[in-house]
């Protein structure tokens, strides 16, 4: 996979989606020193955990939960449940960041119930 490297006004800037299905680990290696945000949109099993028009937002809570780590230190965990995340880091170049979805509850554990865009940038 190409990495996509800009100039801008001198400084390179790196950008690049990822895709998560299930509650799995992201490995991003950074090709560059960089500071910019991980950012995350993550699917739970129903439409909402806080909308009162879902029918089962009170009856199946999600547990998932994303943990974000950067040489295999923890530098963000999300609550649980959380549809989302937004974490700007400082990067130097062959940085290793993980995106760790998971859950300790059963519906979140069926195949594809759950799912996540990633974006770096």
């Amino acid at each position: 996979m190409s990495i996509p490297t800009y100039p801008v006004n001198g400084a390179n800037v790196y950008s690049q989606n990822f895709a998560i299905s299930g509650l799995e680990t992201l490995t991003i290696v950074m090709p560059l020193a960089i500071n910019c945000v991980l950012k995350g949109k993550i699917k739970l099993p129903r439409l909402s955990q806080t909308d009162p028009t879902d029918p089962n937002y009170l009856s199946y809570p999600s547990a998932v939960v994303a943990t974000i780590k950067q040489n295999g230190t923890t530098i963000f965990t999300s609550t649980a449940g959380s549809d989302g995340f937004y974490v700007p880091i400082s990067a130097a170049a062959q940085d290793t960041f993980t995106v760790a979805l998971s859950s300790a509850a059963a519906e979140d554990n069926v195949l594809n119930a759950v799912s996540a865009v990633v974006s770096l940038g």
